[in-house]
């Protein structure tokens, strides 16, 4: 069950490209508003209140249905569920306290932690890192899966920290790293597609299996009401 929860996490969040090139950039700013242009502009991400995403995640042969709701501000819940309808993991955020459940057993977490999953579970987290006390910083280049990328270092309040990768001929976000994270350590991102003029990941490999997005809703007006912890 831990494989199919970390292969859920997601979508962070999320999201990219064009034909931009965004070669030669040395600050993180730099770097985020090359990421913003690529997948829409911070104007249309900004006027996103809230999302909505439904696929499978698995791997060897095994599928299983999931599905994401997000609500600005930090509103989340994450699901996966077995073929027969028994929930196997499950993420609740209420915008300022969050629980985390892998079957029936609730995953303890430190207010900290919780502060972390909350940003690094999000679809879109740079939007919001400053407004959480988060210092985000330039580190350079690193390779993934083979192409050069912008590695962006985000540091929490309580020290500790977790990486974003931006290919640097697209603005694609293409990796999450959250070292120590037992849940949603890391993930890639790719096939981007358009919708409603934000381009946005519909597969993701989380380290272990594939989560593979149907579908995306946006601005459906979701109620506060799913985002209960009970």
């Amino acid at each position: 069950m831990k494989k199919l929860a970390i292969a859920l996490l997601l979508i962070s969040s999320v999201c990219m490209t064009t034909t931009i090139n965004a070669q030669n950039l040395s600050t993180a700013e730099d770097v985020l508003n090359a990421y913003y242009k690529a997948i829409g502009g911070k104007k249309a991400l900004l006027n996103i209140k809230d999302l909505s995403w439904k696929g499978a995640s698995g791997g060897n042969g095994a599928s299983f249905p999931a599905v994401g709701t997000y609500k600005v501000p930090f509103k989340q819940v994450i699901t996966s569920s077995t073929p027969q309808g028994q929930v196997v993991y499950k993420f609740i955020c209420d915008g300022k306290d969050a629980t985390m459940l892998i079957g029936s057993n609730k995953v303890p977490m430190s207010r900290a932690v919780m502060d972390r999953y909350i940003l690094t579970l999000q679809m879109m987290p740079e939007l919001c890192l400053a407004d959480r006390g988060v210092k985000t910083t330039f580190a350079g280049k690193e390779s993934v899966e083979g192409k050069e990328a912008y590695k962006l270092t985000h540091t929490m309040p309580d020290g500790s920290t977790w990486h974003t990768y931006y290919d640097t001929q697209t603005g694609l976000k293409v990796k999450l790293y959250v070292p120590g994270q037992s849940v949603g350590e890391i993930n890639l991102y790719a096939d981007y597609r358009d919708v409603n003029g934000i381009k946005l990941p519909f597969v993701l490999y989380p380290g272990t299996g594939t989560l593979k997005i149907e579908s995306y809703q946006l601005n459906t007006g979701i109620s506060d009401d799913e985002f209960v912890i009970k």
